[in-house]
C-alpha cells in the first residue's frame, strides 16, 4: 500500500514521506521529491549521501544518547 512503508530505518513517515532531505555530513538541505528516496540523492555541497531530515535528527539524538551513556559510565567508574 502506498505511503505505509518504514522508509530507510526510521519511523513510518505516512503518506508522502519527508519534506526535505539533509546531508548528515555537512547539514545541506534540499527539497524531497516524492517517490525518490533521499538516500539515492547526492549532496550538492560535499557529495555525501542525503537522508530524510527525520532520519538525520534521529541519528543525531542516538549519537548524543550514546555519548551521554559513555560519559556517565566513565564518571561512575571514576567515583567508585
Amino acid at each position: 500500500m502506498l505511503g505505509q512503508g518504514m522508509g530507510m530505518g526510521g519511523s513510518p513517515q505516512g503518506f508522502g514521506g519527508v519534506d526535505c532531505c539533509e546531508c548528515p555530513n555537512c547539514g545541506t538541505r534540499s527539497s524531497h521529491t516524492r517517490g525518490v528516496p533521499c538516500s539515492t540523492q547526492e549532496c550538492p555541497n560535499c557529495g555525501g549521501s542525503m537522508m530524510g531530515a527525520i532520519d538525520v535528527v534521529a541519528s543525531r539524538m542516538l549519537k548524543l544518547a550514546k555519548s551521554l551513556t559513555a560519559e556517565s559510565g566513565e564518571l561512575l567508574a571514576e567515583n567508585s
